[in-house]
Formats: structure tokens, sequence, C-alpha cells
């Protein structure tokens, strides 16, 4: 498993504490780089961190960096087109 797969796993384990436990999430949107490393997610140097919250009444969407030209993938069409993403989209009813 390469970094940025168990940045992925550690990642998951950090959002389902995060709706367990209401003071650990607290520290996730506090300072997530202290809270991620609770639970093992070590971002690469020099990396800033934002953690928002999603609500049944506000969803974030996040851009994600645009490739260098001519580096684009069918694989990242396809996510791009919706078929797969590092992003839960779900919302209360």
């Amino acid at each position: 498993m390469n970094a940025k797969e168990q940045f992925g796993v550690a990642y998951g384990k950090a959002v389902a504490k995060a709706w367990s436990d209401d003071a650990y999430r607290e520290r996730l949107l506090g300072d997530p780089k202290a809270a991620l490393a609770e639970v093992g997610a070590e971002p690469p140097p020099g990396i800033e961190l934002s953690v928002v919250e999603n609500t049944p009444d506000r969803l974030h969407l996040v851009l994600p960096v645009q490739p260098p030209e001519g580096e684009v993938g069918d694989a990242q069409l396809a996510a791009a087109a919706g078929g797969v993403s590092g992003a839960c989209c779900c919302w209360g009813d």
C-alpha cells in the first residue's frame, strides 16, 4: 500500500471516529493535523489541511487540483465525470 492509500485508510478511521466521538470531531475541525495524527494519518510535509463538516443543509464541494496539461488519462476523466472520487457526498433526508 502506498502513502496515498495509507492516508486514505487513516482518514476513513478519522471520519468514523468523528461520527462517534464529539470531542474528536471538534479536534479534527480545529486542529486537523494533530487529530489525524491520533489515527495514524500523516500528510506530506508542507501540506496545509482544512476540515469542513457537511450538514443536512450545507454540502461542501471540493475542486481538485487540475493536472498538468496532457496528463489526464481515461481513468481520471471517468473519475471527474462522476465515476469515482475521494470524497463522500451524503446528506440527511
